[in-house]
This record gives C-alpha cells, sequence and structure tokens, in this order.
C-alpha cells in the first residue's frame, strides 16, 4: 500500500518518464482523433500503448521531449486559448481543440515556441494512433483483411 507502483504507466517504457494520469490524457487524446463509430475506437483497441511505444522507441531524444512536454502541457495551453481543460472537455469539443491546434489557425497563445511544440505533439499522436490502427487485429481482420502475394489464382475465368 505504502508503494508508488499504482501511479506509474501501465507498460514499461525506457526512456519515457510517464505515471497513471499522463497515460490517462494520452488515451483522451487517442480516442479524440479515432473516436469509436461502427466499429471500435481508439481507447477500445489500446492505441495509447502503441502511440507510447512508438514516440520511446522510435522518437529522438529532443522529439521525445517535445512529446513529453506537450502532453504535460496539454491542459493548460487548451485552458490558455480554448476556456476549458482538454481532460475536462466533451469529446466533440476534444476533437475541435486538436483540429485547431494541428490546423494553421492563429491561437490566442503569444508564444510561438509553444504554439509549435503543441502542434508538432499533436501531429505525432495523429501519426502514431493512425499508424496503430492500421496495423491492428482488428483493422486487418474486418475492414482489410491481408491476403498473401500473389492473391488468388482463379483459373477458368472468362477474359
Amino acid at each position: 500500500s505504502c508503494s508508488e507502483q499504482a501511479k506509474k504507466a501501465s507498460i514499461a517504457l525506457q526512456k519515457l518518464k510517464l505515471n497513471a494520469s499522463d497515460e490517462a490524457l494520452l488515451l483522451k487524446v487517442v480516442e479524440a482523433i479515432l473516436p469509436a463509430t461502427n466499429g471500435p475506437g481508439a481507447a477500445r483497441l489500446n492505441i495509447h500503448h502503441f502511440v507510447l511505444i512508438m514516440a520511446d522507441d522510435c522518437l529522438s531524444p529532443e522529439e521525445q521531449q517535445v512529446f513529453v512536454n506537450g502532453l504535460f502541457n496539454l491542459d493548460l495551453f487548451c485552458k490558455r486559448n480554448f476556456g476549458k481543460r482538454f481532460a475536462k472537455s466533451d469529446k466533440a469539443g476534444q476533437a475541435e481543440m486538436l483540429a485547431n491546434i494541428h490546423s494553421n489557425q492563429e491561437l490566442n497563445e503569444k508564444a510561438e515556441g509553444e504554439r509549435q511544440m503543441m502542434k508538432t505533439f499533436v501531429g505525432l499522436c495523429k501519426r502514431f494512433t493512425l499508424q496503430g490502427f492500421m496495423g491492428s487485429e482488428y483493422y486487418l481482420t474486418q475492414i482489410m483483411p491481408y491476403e498473401l502475394v500473389p492473391g488468388r489464382y482463379h483459373g477458368c475465368v472468362p477474359v
């Protein structure tokens, strides 16, 4: 009961230092990027784990720092620019905030560096979320079933 294990992220990361609340915020970000519609959304497919692993393994140390800072500052950035914290907004509001951050729309934020950092963070999250979804078992079995090359052989087919 005295251990800090309950506050750690649910997956082991080598370079990123995140806790359970940071992981929960990232879960909300990826769910806003890829919400559940007719099929499962990013939360049900655990795409946030893929995003964390990709950020931990594949990004340079500078990009990892931008990713972590973007995740840590997302709530405050949204509060200053949109009037609400990201975590406290509804799903439609979260998707709109991410779209506004990623677009070239002018925000209230005066610091160009922070705006660029948030834009880079959202771009990385979108890229890894889509990559994780398109590599998921659901996508490769239900939406785009994989077929080995060279494909099917149709021997007796009229031309």
